[in-house]
């Protein structure tokens, strides 16, 4: 119902996710914003309790409800291991060692999942999923899945190793990029996504801290 009065400036605002600290009153009363977003490492203060983030996240919900249509926004955080932007919030730790596959003596990586951390966060399906996903996917420019296993307490991903680790690492580390260096990435995760969606995946979490780069340096 509400579709059939909003105008395409509200219906376009509505599909926009902005970032926490953008989201001030005015921006959500002006711009009509659908959904906020906590990414890694944003809090509403130093050591927030869980009493300032309910105030937070209020506060932002009483702007978007004082708008002409009153469509309350949706709040996000980046939780993937846990609410890891809470202070004191449980981690789900993901440890990361190395290996050698005997049929190719390449290097990979060794991911590391407990069952008990599983099982607690309830998320044994997508675990399932996002393996018989993974495992099917053959593109140069996604990380391969060569294969799994586990005891009675650990599951363990092999996985394509990425040399020169997180590219927001190597951003933190080099600055900035060349603009050649910038287009090559930025042409690799587009061949990536376009693979990707060819056959119905949607990646739902793009951002430099989940981008790996491998061993070629690019100037």
């Amino acid at each position: 119902m509400c579709l059939n009065y909003c105008s395409l400036q509200e219906k376009i605002s509505q599909m926009v996710q902005i970032e926490r600290s953008g989201a001030t009153t005015d921006v959500m009363k002006n711009y009509f914003i659908g959904s906020v977003l906590s990414g890694g490492g944003s809090v509403p203060s130093p050591k927030a309790t869980p009493e300032a983030w309910v105030n937070m996240v209020n506060e932002i919900q009483k702007a978007a409800l004082s708008t002409r249509l009153g469509i309350p926004m949706i709040y996000g955080i980046d939780a993937v291991h846990g609410h890891n932007n809470m202070n004191g919030a449980t981690i789900f730790l993901h440890n990361v060692g190395l290996g050698v596959t005997r049929q190719s003596n390449h290097i990979v990586s060794l991911k590391v999942l407990f069952k008990t951390q599983l099982q607690q966060s309830q998320v044994e399906h997508q675990l399932r999923r996002e393996v018989e996903i993974q495992s099917h996917l053959r593109n140069p420019n996604i990380l391969r899945l060569y294969g799994n296993f586990y005891d009675p307490k650990r599951v363990y991903l092999i996985l394509e190793y990425a040399a020169r680790g997180e590219l927001y690492k190597e951003l933190q580390k080099c600055k900035y990029f060349s603009e050649r260096r910038a287009a090559t990435y930025v042409a690799s995760l587009a061949r990536a996504l376009i693979y990707c969606h060819g056959k119905h995946v949607i990646h739902r979490d793009i951002k430099p801290e989940n981008l790996l780069i491998g061993s070629k340096i690019i100037k």
